[in-house]
């Protein structure tokens, strides 16, 4: 899931009074002028009221056996899969709150991508450059792969429960309760809890 559409940069489009665009690529729903768009045949997008937290509106599609879209139940909060960039806000959130970054700490995003682990990471602008060095502000309003998984990388590869357990201080491992149903119940174990599993 992407939590920070982007316009295109001949784009004029207005993300509080534009409609999205959308149109079928292949096998992705895309939109004209911006960087939203869903693949593997299912796309979620919600609009949710910063101040409250309300949902004022969701959709979720999938492309069913005839290749076309239906809405056939709320992936948006029912599915367990990887949160994708949404979890990248609360990644942020524990690093500032244990006081080992502020918006203003900088990363070198270099061209777009970087080898961890054995695997390149991208950022969605890799074909274009990247971003080169930018500061946690950024880093959040571009969606950056690299400039959280750095940041994390940095501070808790020697430590990972530590910010798992900041994740759970935020009661990111509780359900929402939110008013529509079918949520899931969120599953986020560290080494701690693994070490749990494996006594049994």
């Amino acid at each position: 899931m992407d939590m920070v559409p982007q316009k295109t940069a001949e784009s004029t489009h207005d993300f509080e009074k534009d409609p999205i665009d959308c149109y079928v690529d292949g096998d992705w729903v895309r939109t004209r002028g911006t960087t939203l768009g869903a693949d593997n045949g299912l796309g979620v997008a919600a609009i949710m009221e910063v101040k409250t937290g309300e949902i004022k509106a969701i959709v979720n599609m999938t492309r069913g056996n005839d290749g076309k879209y239906y809405e056939m139940r709320n992936n948006a909060i029912s599915d367990m899969m990887e949160p994708g960039s949404t979890f990248k806000t609360a990644s942020i959130m524990v690093a500032l709150e244990d006081g080992y970054i502020t918006p203003e700490t900088e990363v070198d995003t270099k061209n777009g991508q970087l080898r961890m682990y054995g695997s390149n990471m991208k950022d969605h602008n890799w074909h274009r450059g990247g971003y080169g060095v930018i500061d946690v502000t950024r880093i959040l309003e571009v969606s950056s792969n690299i400039g959280v998984s750095f940041l994390i990388d940095k501070y808790y590869k020697d430590n990972p429960q530590r910010f798992v357990d900041g994740l759970k201080r935020m009661s990111i491992d509780q359900p929402l309760n939110l008013q529509i149903p079918g949520e899931g119940t969120p599953d986020i174990k560290g080494p701690e809890d693994r070490k749990k599993v494996g006594r049994y």
